[in-house]
């Protein structure tokens, strides 16, 4: 059964309407859902919308619904009529749009930027034809029209450009040539113990001769949100992740490296052949996001639209090969919803 979140629409008081979401989805994702269920498409370039929790903006797209803790809290959707006209913002080699009026403020084009990227309006810096914008300026005083290009650094405090994420410290297991197959031993000690589906490799201060296994099993987990404790001292404090390994499921990766880049893979299949596939650290990076997800063999892939289970002849989109409900896909933007949301969590 899918699970649903209730979401009050500020627009219509009393209504409230039902979404389907998944725990690892970014908000992002979230609010096109809601977008998709008031007006039957999806908006490719609204002027506004917000998510509030208890009245409280959530301003980072990016974050899952897990972190945000949303459940059991008043959530409400609030979104504003679009401007007359594109405004483009370039941010770390992608191109941004937002929908403006000439007589908005910097400081109003600062606070979408905020709420789009999580990038604080006191680090934005915005210049325009080779000059630095003012915030309490109109784009129209700096003759800022349709189709314009804004460009966008980032401050960092203390001084300097720059924008450095988070992340976290995992094998780089977009390197193929890392997995290997391990035989199963009878003699494998304590801790070494494995399950049907995902296991995690972590290194642990109770047992400093060898890695132990995090056992995770089907589903979805994310390195930055979710808790790994010792098998052997059932501790979470003195463990660190290193790598991830599979016995008879199919896996699959999403993920964005701490450089931007994204990585996302197809499901792969581990049969009882393969004994446990492992990826070898030989290559440890650094990962803003990684979800890692793994399923039975024969279990049904999920639509990321509407999040039900689709049958194994379900079309995929032919540019790239993402597969969902063609009723779902026909009433979404022509751009794939998979690829769409890969390109926000940049």
């Amino acid at each position: 059964m899918v699970a649903t979140l209730d979401v009050l629409i500020a627009e219509r008081p009393g209504q409230s309407i039902k979404v389907p979401y998944d725990d690892h989805e970014p908000i992002y994702f979230l609010l096109q859902r809601i977008s998709l269920k008031l007006h039957g498409k999806i908006d490719p370039y609204p002027r506004q919308i917000n998510l509030y929790m208890n009245g409280i903006p959530l301003p980072d797209r990016e974050e899952s619904i897990a972190r945000y803790r949303i459940f059991g809290n008043l959530l409400t959707y609030r979104s504003t009529k679009a401007g007359d006209m594109m405004v483009y913002v370039t941010l770390r080699g992608k191109k941004i749009a937002f929908s403006c009026n000439g007589s908005d403020t910097l400081n109003r084009l600062k606070s979408m930027i905020a709420q789009a990227e999580f990038i604080p309006v006191d680090q934005q810096s915005l210049s325009f034809d080779g000059r630095e914008l003012q915030a309490g300026k109109t784009l129209k005083q700096y003759h800022i029209l349709h189709g314009c290009t804004v460009h966008l650094a980032v401050r960092l405090r203390g001084g300097g450009f720059a924008y450095i994420p988070s992340s976290v410290m995992f094998s780089d297991i977009s390197d193929t040539k890392s997995v290997c197959k391990v035989e199963f031993s009878e003699s494998a000690p304590k801790g070494r113990t494995t399950c049907h589906g995902t296991n995690i490799e972590c290194e642990c201060e109770c047992t400093p001769d060898y890695q132990v296994i995090c056992r995770k099993e089907f589903g979805k987990i994310e390195l930055s949100v979710d808790s790994f404790k010792c098998p052997n001292c059932d501790g979470c404090q003195n463990i660190a992740l290193v790598t991830v390994g599979f016995v008879e499921c199919k896996y699959r990766f999403h993920g964005v490296k701490a450089t931007g880049e994204r990585h996302t893979t197809e499901w792969v299949e581990v049969t009882k052949d393969d004994c446990y596939q492992y990826f070898n650290p030989i290559k440890t990076i650094g990962w803003k996001r990684l979800v890692i997800e793994s399923a039975e063999l024969c279990a049904l892939d999920k639509c990321s639209i509407c999040l039900q289970p689709m049958s194994n002849t379900t079309s995929p989109n032919p540019c790239c090969g993402h597969r969902f409900h063609s009723t779902c896909y026909a009433k979404w933007n022509s751009s794939c919803p998979t690829c769409h949301l890969n390109q926000q969590l940049i």
